[in-house]
């Protein structure tokens, strides 16, 4: 989270946020501050979590049509987290602070632990993974907001996209790389088929395993964007942290795709066009998260971890390193 943020989320902030949305214990435990601020709390009828978000972030529009979005798919059984009314009964409150003011979510905290903590990294939960992700490609497809005034943003609006230039500055042939291929993109048609509202981080963290069946959680950066780079970004974010069985990366990258894959087109299907666009869609994710890095992380006090992963990045956008060297079939 940027500094300038941070320190606007005061415990009297924070205080005043869990009481909105009815706490009955002063204790909370922080889940994430990347980029909201993400606790669990709880209150009468047991935990919830508890999204901090400041307006610098997410317009309070953006926020409702995320929360439209997840009811929409709620309603055509697709397991997501229900919200939760505050106190005066709306589902989205704001706290002022210094000129700008933090929004206010939340939401029951759902039964499950993530696929590696559950050890549930096999090949059925892989194709209930991809099918599952099919089904809401396939619901997104015919999706209409019921309040148009209120909408997610398309891809070429996300901040770090459309300020890359000043993000990386000092770095010409990265954002020379990173503009080649949204100039690629812009050419790339917008089919309602192939492109919609999609979560476009549906990755190992933002959903739970409960007895095999699946709740994906997090829709702060559901986007208009094209269904396949919902796909790329499962393949580049999560394959590096799954137990690989004893195979390669690609090795493994097979297995791992044919399971998934096999579950998607179950609800749903891209064409031969979209699947062969895979590694630009993976790599425009590389490209995406070195933005990222470099807007929320310290520069100046880079752990050696994140020291490696900004070098290995840059590498491989300035020399068009394939990330995964498979072929995705249909």
């Amino acid at each position: 989270m940027e500094k300038t943020v941070a320190r606007l989320l005061t415990p009297k902030v924070l205080q005043d946020a869990m009481e909105l949305f009815g706490a009955t214990s002063d204790s909370y435990r922080l889940i994430s501050d990347m980029e909201n601020f993400v606790y669990e709390c709880m209150r009468w009828d047991g935990p919830f979590i508890l999204r901090i978000t400041h307006n610098s972030h997410r317009k309070l529009s953006e926020i409702v049509a995320e929360l439209g979005w997840m009811r929409y798919l709620s309603d055509h059984d697709v397991a997501v987290p229900r919200s939760i009314r505050s106190e005066q009964g709306t589902l989205v409150e704001a706290v002022d602070v210094e000129n700008s003011c933090f929004f206010i979510t939340a939401f029951h905290k759902v039964d499950g632990e993530n696929i590696i903590d559950a050890q549930a990294c096999t090949a059925p939960v892989y194709q209930e993974w991809g099918r599952i992700m099919g089904k809401m490609h396939r619901l997104a497809a015919s999706y209409v907001p019921q309040e148009p005034s209120c909408r997610r943003p398309a891809w070429f609006e996300n901040d770090i996209l459309a300020n890359i230039t000043h993000y990386l500055a000092g770095q010409p042939k990265v954002i020379g790389r990173i503009q080649r291929v949204l100039d690629h993109l812009a050419e790339f048609p917008r089919d309602k088929d192939a492109y919609g509202l999609i979560h476009a981080d549906f990755t190992d963290v933002n959903f739970f395993v409960h007895d095999g069946k699946i709740t994906v959680f997090d829709f702060d950066d559901s986007e208009y964007h094209w269904f396949a780079y919902d796909v790329a970004v499962v393949l580049f974010d999560t394959l590096p942290w799954l137990p690989h069985l004893g195979m390669n990366k690609d090795d493994f990258g097979t297995f791992f795709w044919n399971h998934f894959y096999a579950g998607y087109a179950g609800e749903y299907s891209l064409n031969e066009y979209w699947l062969n666009q895979l590694p630009t869609f993976m790599k425009l994710r590389e490209m995406f998260l070195y933005g990222v890095f470099h807007k929320k992380w310290d520069l100046d006090r880079l752990t050696e971890g994140q020291q490696k992963m900004l070098d290995e990045y840059r590498f491989n956008i300035e020399n068009d390193v394939r990330s995964l060297d498979i072929r995705f079939v249909m």
